[in-house]
């Protein structure tokens, strides 16, 4: 193997890294039903925007991708607390089961 090819090798088990370490953040989040870093790990942007967060930015930022064909089914997990809280601030919501 030429360096050239070590290089490049190397550099790509590192990007494989931190994408598996971002999809093992979030399976980790919805196993210990961990909502906020659930939310972050979807949409950073976003959620440093309303939390008025300033954590530094990492790698992970641009991920969400991965989870493109999982949204529907993130959607369905996260709804139930997403309503409660939504009702807990509005009450007349209650009377939606």
């Amino acid at each position: 193997m030429n360096e050239t090819h070590q290089m490049v090798s190397k550099a790509l088990q590192g990007q494989l890294s931190i994408k598996i370490d971002y999809l093992s953040q979030v399976q980790q989040a919805i196993q210990n039903e961990k909502l906020a870093p659930l939310y972050r790990l979807l949409d950073k942007q976003r959620y440093d925007d309303v939390t008025q967060s300033d954590q530094a930015d990492d790698a992970q930022e641009n991920l969400a991708f991965l989870l493109q064909d999982n949204r529907a089914s993130i959607a369905q997990f996260l709804a139930p607390d997403l309503l409660a809280y939504i009702k807990s601030y509005y009450p007349f919501l209650s009377c939606i089961p």
